[in-house]
């Protein structure tokens, strides 16, 4: 659970203690012989924190990449019931955002803002693109089968 919404968990994703603090949940998603794999990370934000703001998520998602004009974006927004939903999907040379910077090629990162009243929930899968790629219907079915119950 992240705020009022329940994510279940698809088959074949882990459930992982998160290793962040400002995480409400995280799972792994292996690849099929787990030599690689992606990370989803769930969050929430109050609506007076600025963070809750869609536009400014994707652009911290997208500072995440080197070579800014590289970056293949795709940017989709919908109503789901009461909820606003923004979808961010891009791939790249992901540096992530710590204080060590990677560099790995072939990456990609499919995150939604879910915006409610009360703030906003966000959750980000990361990892290498044939991951994300082919998880990108169990995602999107984890997220509005979570609205669903709402």
């Amino acid at each position: 659970m992240v705020e009022d919404l329940t994510f279940l968990r698809p088959p074949t994703w882990e459930w992982i203690v998160p290793n962040s603090p400002g995480r409400k949940a995280q799972m792994r998603i292996f690849d099929k012989d787990k030599s690689k794999s992606a990370d989803a990370m769930f969050y929430w934000y109050p609506s007076e924190n600025k963070q809750s703001n869609p536009d400014d998520c994707l652009k911290r998602w997208q500072a995440q990449f080197r070579d800014k004009e590289k970056i293949l974006v795709t940017i989709e927004r919908s109503t789901f019931g009461k909820f606003k939903v923004t979808y961010g999907q891009m791939e790249g040379v992901y540096k992530g955002f710590g204080k060590e910077a990677l560099s790995l090629s072939d990456y990609a990162l499919l995150g939604v803002v879910v915006q409610c009243d009360k703030g906003s929930v966000m959750v980000r899968m990361t990892g290498p693109k044939e991951i994300v790629h082919k998880m990108t219907k169990s995602f999107k079915k984890m997220i509005e089968d979570a609205l669903k119950e709402e």
